[in-house]
């Protein structure tokens, strides 16, 4: 499985989501987002942490380290954002762009570091896994 798939799939996930959209529209990031969105607007950021193969059974299974930031100009309306992106993916098992996800499972979050003092960051990382 190529990272730009499993990209496809949380950016679908997400995107694909009533309440995340209504908070952030179309600004949700792989890695970085785009120059200059210092902005009033929430929005997100994701990228694809460690990659771990688990060989021990015939189907092989691998488990990604998704880390997702959610960004805006008050702490409340950034936890808020979280809240959200985590009753969407937590738990989540099924089909995103013909690849079946057996599991999306929250792991940890906390405040995140950030250069501008006008923007609050949350962080929180999910482990995602599928069948090769």
């Amino acid at each position: 499985m190529t990272s730009k798939q499993i990209n496809d799939i949380i950016y679908t996930l997400l995107h694909g989501d009533s309440a995340v959209r209504a908070v952030v529209g179309d600004l949700i990031f792989p890695n970085v987002a785009t120059q200059g969105m210092k902005s009033t607007k929430p929005y997100l950021v994701y990228h694809i942490g460690a990659t771990k193969i688990d060989r021990a059974f015939v189907n092989s299974t691998v488990y990604y380290k998704i880390g997702i930031g959610a960004y805006a100009i008050s702490y409340s309306r950034c936890n808020d954002l979280m809240e959200k992106v985590k009753n969407k993916l937590d738990r989540y098992r099924g089909d995103v762009n013909g690849t079946f996800v057996n599991s999306i499972y929250y792991e940890e979050e906390g405040d995140g570091l950030i250069e501008d003092p006008a923007l609050h960051h949350r962080q929180a990382m999910f482990v995602l896994n599928v069948k090769l």
